[in-house]
């Protein structure tokens, strides 16, 4: 056997053992574009790319509450992006048909009531999917990954999937899915 090959399965199997008590975990929480959370307040700008680019560079920090039960349950939470963003015009010219064209970094900070936080890595996705009639739609997706936890959160790894859903013109309802668990060397 090669050295790579023995590698990935010598990382391969520390990583799961890393795991070993992971589970399952869907965290949802809710962003209000316009206003945020109180005594947190969105910010929003945009950088044109100039005419013909297609495109602009969206930088935010906007703020939301977890809505769901479990893990974080009553945090708080802040999203900071910077994002790549096809315009309405591009994207109904028939931009990004065969990849998505839009997105890029951001984190996440969740604090809990009693100050604990954790803190994810994002890598966003953007595109605009045809519809029947009218506009393309804005698909949002993503991966996330934990990158730092204090407090009660300590030890916390994890990996998962993002999806943005527009449950009204001034909501985004975040959903993530993935596994999260404590490293076998931290106490529970």
């Amino acid at each position: 056997m090669k050295k790579t090959p023995r590698f990935v399965l010598a990382l391969g199997i520390f990583a799961f053992s890393l795991f070993a008590r992971a589970d399952p975990v869907k965290l949802e929480f809710v962003v209000n574009i316009k206003t945020g959370e109180r005594g947190m307040p969105n910010q929003y700008d945009k950088l044109e790319l100039g005419e013909g680019s297609g495109r602009y560079v969206a930088v935010l920090k906007q703020s939301g509450k977890v809505t769901s039960k479990g893990l974080l349950e009553g945090a708080t939470v802040l999203d900071w992006g910077f994002h790549e963003v096809p315009t309405e015009e591009a994207a109904a010219a028939g931009w990004n048909e065969a990849e998505p064209n839009g997105g890029g970094p951001g984190y996440l900070v969740f604090t809990l009531p009693s100050g604990d936080k954790l803190t994810m890595r994002l890598q966003m996705h953007l595109q605009y999917v045809p519809q029947m009639h009218g506009a393309p739609r804005p698909f949002i997706f993503g991966l996330w990954q934990i990158v730092s936890a204090s407090g009660s959160l300590s030890h916390l790894q994890g990996t998962g999937v993002i999806r943005v859903e527009r449950p009204s013109s001034e909501e985004r309802l975040w959903v993530l899915e993935g596994e999260v668990g404590r490293a076998e060397s931290a106490s529970p």
